[in-house]
């Protein structure tokens, strides 16, 4: 055991000896484009993260008329990007040029957190079809009076059965729930078919 290790405090088990580390600042690269010198930042700060989610979440998910949302959260998050965190001037670029893969390329050559930004915008959208699929189990959910009548129905429904029918379901009921129980109270024996001999 490695306890030695480390020395037992209150709260739990912390490391005997800390040491300061300054992380690194994000940085600019510069990279060539179509013969253009671009500058590009190394790391998607915390800040452009919550820029970025917000406009998704606005302009894609929570957005009525997008029908397509899953592919449309790529697209949006290198438009987001390369307007964020490089120089390039996106406003005579249209949705095609955002879904080529060389955008996607070199900014995940080039941003350390490309990638891992991007799945965490598509949890963003898990969470989003979660919420739509409750909302729409609450709205197929019946109300009291649908539930009321339907038991009338079912009430009705029993009453009206022969009485060997009724002796049937409670045996499948039991053997359903019980077969242990099912095999003393209502012994049933299996019958071959021509399929199984």
């Amino acid at each position: 055991m490695l306890s030695f290790l480390f020395f037992r405090m209150k709260g739990g088990i912390i490391m005997g000896r800390k040491v300061k580390i300054t992380m690194p600042e994000i940085s600019q690269k510069e990279i060539e484009i179509s013969g253009k010198s671009v500058k590009i930042n190394s790391l998607i700060s915390l800040e452009n993260y919550e820029t970025i989610a917000e406009d998704i979440r606005n302009t894609i998910l929570y957005n009525g008329e997008v029908i397509d949302k899953y592919a449309l959260i790529k697209m949006r998050y290198i438009k987001d990007v390369l307007e964020l965190c490089t120089n390039i001037d996106t406003t005579d670029l249209e949705g095609e040029d955002f879904n080529k893969i060389y955008a996607a390329g070199f900014l995940a050559e080039n941003i350390l957190n490309f990638n891992d930004t991007l799945k965490s915008l598509e949890k963003e959208y898990d969470k989003w079809v979660i919420e739509n699929c409750f909302g729409i189990i609450a709205n197929k959910l019946p109300t009291a009076d649908e539930m009321e009548a339907s038991m009338v129905k079912l009430s009705e429904t029993i009453e009206n059965l022969p009485d060997d029918k009724l002796e049937l379901i409670g045996k499948s009921i039991v053997w359903n729930n019980l077969p242990a129980l099912g095999q003393q109270i209502a012994p049933a024996s299996h019958i071959s078919t021509t399929s199984e001999e």
